[in-house]
């Protein structure tokens, strides 16, 4: 098992008072448009009211559980995971990789330490995105918007999470770019619209796996 670091460098070269502003902007926006996410059961959250994009490098962390040469030694590893948390695996230079989860660098400090405390052992594997970056910072935005849902799936009263407000305000921070095909942004715009109406325990590491795979390649 080896410790992984995915450090990315900024692409592109942006005015900092511009992107200052338009961020800014932004977040007046998203405090007017993000609405409460609605869950089965008549639960709801609405902290994602507070919401906005942050104006400093954002940091992420997976937990790798481990590291194989074979899928079939990964998918027997990936069982012995406790239920509770959302596992995957990705494949990776002829190799396949099996992950715990997405996380906050926060939040997957803590989770690192319950899983040791448990006996578990995993290491970090952590990415960087550049605040002096606005495309991939409102990436970023998106994904930690989606870890609240998964957060949330993680409670054993709620089955599904309803996507139809998480879509709707996605597709309004896009909306403020003008893109095109090649786009990263319209590219995950593009997938979050997709998005089946709710997500569940059984689906989510899909998705997981999904932003995992673009934080690495950014």
């Amino acid at each position: 098992m080896k410790y992984t670091r995915y450090e990315y460098k900024k692409h592109g070269k942006m005015k900092p008072i511009f992107i200052i502003l338009t961020i800014a902007l932004l977040s007046i926006v998203i405090g007017m448009y993000f609405g409460k996410f609605i869950f089965k059961g008549n639960l709801d959250i609405s902290s994602f009211n507070q919401q906005q994009i942050v104006v400093s490098d954002q940091e992420f962390i997976a937990l790798q559980f481990g590291y194989y040469s074979n899928k079939d030694n990964a998918e027997t590893a990936m069982r012995t995971i406790p239920s509770k948390y959302n596992s995957y695996i990705v494949e990776e230079d002829n190799h396949y990789r099996v992950v715990i989860g997405l996380y906050s660098k926060e939040d997957g400090e803590k989770e690192l330490e319950t899983l040791i405390a448990q006996g578990i052992n995993a290491v970090k594997i952590n990415f960087s995105i550049s605040k002096e970056n606005l495309e991939q910072n409102k990436i970023a935005e998106i994904i930690n918007a989606f870890l609240k849902i998964n957060n949330t799936l993680e409670d054993e009263n709620v089955k599904s999470v309803k996507t139809s407000d998480y879509k709707v305000w996605c597709s309004n921070i896009v909306n403020n770019d003008n893109l095109d095909q090649n786009n990263s942004l319209k590219e995950v715009n593009d997938y979050i619209n997709n998005l089946p109406d709710e997500v569940n325990k059984n689906n989510v590491n899909e998705y997981l796996k999904y932003f995992y795979e673009r934080l690495k390649n950014m």
